[in-house]
């Protein structure tokens, strides 16, 4: 059985190798075509599906590689319907903004308590019998991707208060 099984994939890879070699010469290219990337961050090799609001703050985190992976990782497909690793991957951006909350309650001060309220009822941080009730798995993953979307927008509009004071600063400068 081994052996005609053996056989049988030999068969299948000597008879469409001009197949299999046009896929890996251009495995870059379908990757794109399917509205993905891959990418490499702190040695781990992962399939990116690309998401406009992620990809808008990637440049603000240079400096961030473990908090750009996460962002990264929360719509990979393999992370899409998984309550617990979305439930991980809140909490630790939670613990990212947590030591910055003063800095990013001045940038946008209802945003912020918005976000951590949702993450402290929300079945994120605190194990506590006051959490909200969801009825069901997918409800709560819906309001994950809710916080997710939430923290995006609040790490964005770091970036978009500076461009405004750039830009009044050259209005300034107008005769």
């Amino acid at each position: 059985d081994l052996i005609t099984t053996n056989s049988i994939i030999n068969d299948c890879f000597q008879n469409n190798r001009h197949h299999l070699v046009m896929v890996i010469e251009n495995i870059e290219k379908v990757i794109e075509s399917l509205n993905m990337e891959i990418q490499t961050i702190n040695d781990h090799i992962t399939f990116i599906k690309r998401n406009a609001d992620v990809d808008s703050v990637l440049t603000q985190l240079e400096e961030e590689p473990d908090i750009r992976l996460l962002l990264l990782s929360y719509n990979d497909f393999r992370v899409e319907n998984s309550l617990e690793d979305k439930q991980y991957i809140i909490k630790k951006l939670a613990d990212w903004l947590e030591p910055q909350r003063k800095k990013y309650s001045s940038i946008n001060s209802n945003l912020t308590k918005d976000i951590f309220n949702a993450i402290n009822n929300g079945n994120v941080r605190h194990n506590t019998p006051n959490q909200w009730h969801f009825e069901n798995d997918e409800e709560q993953i819906k309001m994950y991707d809710k916080i997710f979307k939430m923290i995006l927008h609040l790490i964005r509009e770091e970036d978009i208060k500076s461009i405004s004071a750039e830009i009044k600063e050259l209005n300034s400068q107008k005769q």
